[in-house]
């Protein structure tokens, strides 16, 4: 297997590339892939959900990541010094990074879909799924749920998009809580607790979606662009724009910004978009 040299600089381009080839064959993919962060909005990003998961659980358990990606919640979790680590993606490309980006840590790695894991019936205490069903279709995503299910002995973290109604787009489908809720629910995980990712108003300044928002974006573009952002005058954002600004004049705007939008995500809290979901195994003689 080619080995990578080690350092922050090489991480970074290494999953950049591999977030660009992602992006090229699953536009919508922007998240698809936990990566360390490269901006100031990611950083903030990354730390919100960190925090929103509570890895601090994890002391003295055993702990899957399905669709690890690069390896940084892994990275995170170790710290909370777990008694066994596994990560699983269907990327060859993803796993050669993460055995890199993660040496030194014990954790044991494997190329795997979702839909057909290496791994005997509750092998685990807790199992994690970041961004990985929303890009299945519904027979796919029905087979991933019951695999996850399968292998885990007590909870499953979920963390999608969702919305308040089933909206199909091209490479991913937004399903409402709800209809997780029912799949889990059909293998006796029950739903114990919803929160969401409360980034709201800087996702739109500084993410790369296309939002009912984007406007904001639109109305500033002019003051983005001439620092640098990746932003025209004359249309809105669009997917292609998932790579961060590139200037340091850009960055450096992104920084002083990021407090007054940090305030907004306060008050304009979500009912939709990125959703943590915690489901725990049902107990004997417990009612749900």
């Amino acid at each position: 297997m080619k080995r990578i040299p080690l350092n922050v600089s090489t991480v970074n381009k290494a999953a950049g590339n591999l977030r660009r080839r992602i992006v090229q064959l699953v536009p919508n993919a922007v998240n698809a892939q936990f990566e360390p962060p490269r901006t100031p909005f990611e950083k903030y990003f990354r730390d919100k959900l960190l925090k929103k998961i509570n890895l601090k659980e994890v002391e003295g358990l055993s702990v899957l990541e399905v669709g690890c990606g690069i390896g940084d919640l892994l990275k995170a979790a170790a710290q909370y010094k777990p008694k066994e680590l596994y990560g699983t993606d269907q990327s060859v490309t993803a796993i050669e990074i993460a055995q890199r980006y993660l040496e030194g840590i014990p954790v044991d790695l494997s190329v795997a879909p979702v839909t057909n894991l290496p791994f005997p019936d509750a092998a685990f205490d807790i199992v994690y799924v970041l961004f990985e069903l929303q890009y299945l279709n519904d027979e796919e995503m029905e087979k991933a749920v019951e695999e996850v299910c399968r292998v885990s002995r007590d909870l499953v973290i979920l963390v999608e998009e969702t919305a308040p109604s089933k909206n199909v787009a091209p490479d991913m489908i937004y399903r409402p809580v709800e209809d997780y809720k029912a799949h889990f629910d059909e293998r006796q995980f029950k739903l114990r607790k919803v929160s969401y990712l409360d980034v709201a108003f800087s996702r739109v300044m500084f993410g790369a979606r296309r939002t009912p928002y984007h406007w904001v974006r639109w109305v500033l573009s002019p003051i983005l662009y001439l620092f640098g952002y990746p932003a025209s005058v004359l249309k809105p954002p669009s997917y292609e724009e998932a790579e961060p600004p590139s200037s340091k004049r850009a960055l450096w705007l992104q920084k002083m910004l990021l407090p007054l939008t940090k305030g907004l995500d306060e008050i304009l809290l979500p009912s939709k978009g990125i959703t943590i979901m915690r489901f725990e195994k049902q107990k004997l003689f417990d009612r749900g």
